[in-house]
């Protein structure tokens, strides 16, 4: 798999480069270190779903064997996460007649082969499809449980998936 031995310290230094510039409020830094395109939303996901919420537990350090400046996850870094994701998709080209909407709800039902989840909002189910990018790891531990869904609501009030957090 590798041409040459790796030295994991510095995959581990690499990992907290990665995860400090993801909770930095300049997403071009996370863009220096994940020039493909396709992987800043999704580090950034990770990093969020990493940061406490704040209910349970209010930090969570983060360091490698070799580093002396820890890496502290804090609420915060998910409101600056969530603002990096927001400020992402603003900067796409917009979707004609395309509303975000967050559904606040209990994750019931989950077909990841089909694309789908359903959102149950005061006994009403919500089905969105689109999970593209989704992990299954991520939404998994969620089921039957109070999360937030952020979806776009299109024509025809189709809701396609955005993102996914737990209410706690």
């Amino acid at each position: 798999m590798f041409k040459a031995t790796v030295d994991p310290s510095s995959i581990a230094e690499r990992f907290l480069a990665v995860l400090r510039a993801a909770v930095s409020s300049d997403p071009a830094q996370l863009s220096l270190l994940v020039p493909d395109q396709g992987y800043p939303s999704t580090f950034l996901k990770l990093t969020h779903n990493l940061a406490p919420p704040g209910k349970s537990f209010d930090r969570l350090e983060i360091r490698s064997a070799a580093d002396n400046n820890p890496l502290a996850l804090q609420p915060e870094n998910r409101k600056v996460i969530n603002a990096t994701l927001k400020l992402m998709v603003t900067l796409a080209v917009p979707e004609v007649g395309v509303t975000e909407v967050a559904l606040h709800g209990i994750l019931c039902a989950i077909n990841l082969d089909k694309d789908w989840i359903e959102v149950s909002v005061d006994g009403t189910s919500h089905h969105i499809s689109g999970l593209a990018e989704a992990f299954d790891d991520v939404i998994g531990p969620v089921v039957n449980r109070r999360v937030t869904v952020r979806v776009r609501l299109g024509p025809a009030q189709v809701s396609r998936f955005d993102d996914i957090e737990l209410d706690e």
